[in-house]
């Protein structure tokens, strides 16, 4: 049976039908979520990150108003898709456990970034909270994943069972890593897509756009433009260099074969409106980030710090926290072992042809760190 969720978007919370509603809401939640007499507060202030009783609940619903970016009640006893289903036409909802998993695992790790970026600036409990319009307004980067959680909630069309509008983005970016899909290719697809799809589908109408969604997540990269014979990174103080301060090689791409079929003062006049092309760049995936993410879901920070606390230590060598080498590190830097929270990585790096081709001189060396703290079997 769906939930009427009408009230949420009622400005006057003063009225009779907003106060027994969410009064119905809270009954639901503490029925089937409650921890020790609490649930996670779900108003504009807490957004589902702080824990409060009930009483503290609705005094904060009633001064600040729910989330309105929270329409699946995914943390107070909604299923993602808990809707009727007809037995006579087969609608019913086919997902595997693993994508239903998947799905709740978004909603939980977009909702500690909102915590990470905007609830550190707003105090909890001072005396301006009686004041129903004295709250801060979510930040720039909060207001990206507030727009995260609004497609990660939305089906890819109205009758979808399997798809969100966030789950289907990530999916497609990822079989295109997967099977070398080029930037074209992929904008055909989402063409067909488009073509293909019920009226009401929310497909990205260009592949820039669907990029701006993975860009939100924080799974972006940063150009650094390189020597071409490796000797520096034109950065921080080699910024604004325009050649290599130690071989001297030009930072930019030759611009001799533009004046073949012109004058110098033809070629000239357009390379100034030319964008400058770097002889080679390193694409940086920047580190912190990502470490920050694997802390922001509840799940995956207990396996990162399995390794201390998780762990059984019996003698035998069954992971790398049972070598020696670990337990050498964890008596040289005693002070950075004791906090579980501590992560270790391996570093691998070779080089290969990107494009299959053996007679083409090209070759990429990614750099990988692939963190050790994880349990066995964590994948």
């Amino acid at each position: 049976m769906s939930i009427d969720k009408t009230w949420m978007f009622i400005k006057d919370r003063r009225l009779p039908e907003w106060q027994n509603d969410m009064k119905a809401f809270l009954d639901m939640a503490f029925a089937k979520v409650a921890v020790a007499n609490t649930i996670r507060c779900p108003c504009r202030k807490c957004v589902n990150v702080v824990t409060k009783t009930g009483d503290e609940v609705a005094l904060d619903l009633c001064k600040f108003g729910m989330d309105q970016a929270y329409k699946r009640w995914i943390f107070h006893g909604e299923e993602l898709y808990d809707e009727p289903f007809d037995d006579n036409n087969g609608d019913i909802d086919i997902r595997s456990d693993q994508e239903r998993c998947d799905d709740v695992n978004a909603f939980e790790m977009i909702n500690n970034m909102i915590k990470g970026e905007n609830l550190a600036s707003t105090i909890i409990g001072g005396d301006d909270d009686f004041h129903m319009g004295d709250h801060e307004e979510p930040n720039d980067i909060a207001n990206k994943f507030y727009q995260l959680l609004r497609d990660a909630e939305q089906k890819l069309y109205p009758s979808c069972k399997i798809l969100t509008k966030l789950s289907f983005v990530v999916r497609l970016f990822q079989m295109k890593c997967l099977y070398g899909w080029s930037d074209k290719s992929s904008e055909r697809l989402l063409e067909l897509f488009r073509l293909a799809l019920p009226d009401g589908h929310l497909v990205p109408d260009s592949l820039y756009n669907a990029k701006k969604i993975i860009r939100d997540l924080g799974l972006d990269y940063e150009k650094i433009d390189a020597c071409i014979n490796d000797c520096v990174l034109y950065l921080n103080e080699y910024a604004s260099l325009e050649q290599c301060p130690i071989c001297m090689e030009s930072r930019w791409k030759s611009m001799e074969n533009n004046t073949k079929n012109g004058s110098d003062e033809d070629v000239i006049g357009k390379n100034k409106n030319k964008k400058k092309v770097p002889q080679k760049i390193l694409r940086y995936f920047p580190l912190t980030p990502r470490l920050q993410k694997l802390f922001m879901t509840k799940h995956i920070a207990s396996d990162m710090r399995w390794h201390k606390e998780g762990r059984v230590n019996n003698g035998v060598l069954r992971h790398p926290t049972d070598s020696m080498a670990w337990k050498r590190l964890d008596e040289i830097h005693s002070w950075f072992a004791l906090d579980s929270r501590n992560v270790r990585f391996g570093l691998a790096t070779d080089g290969f042809n990107p494009f299959g081709v053996i007679s083409v001189s090209y070759s990429t060396w990614p750099i990988m760190l692939i963190p050790y703290n994880l349990p066995p079997g964590c994948t």
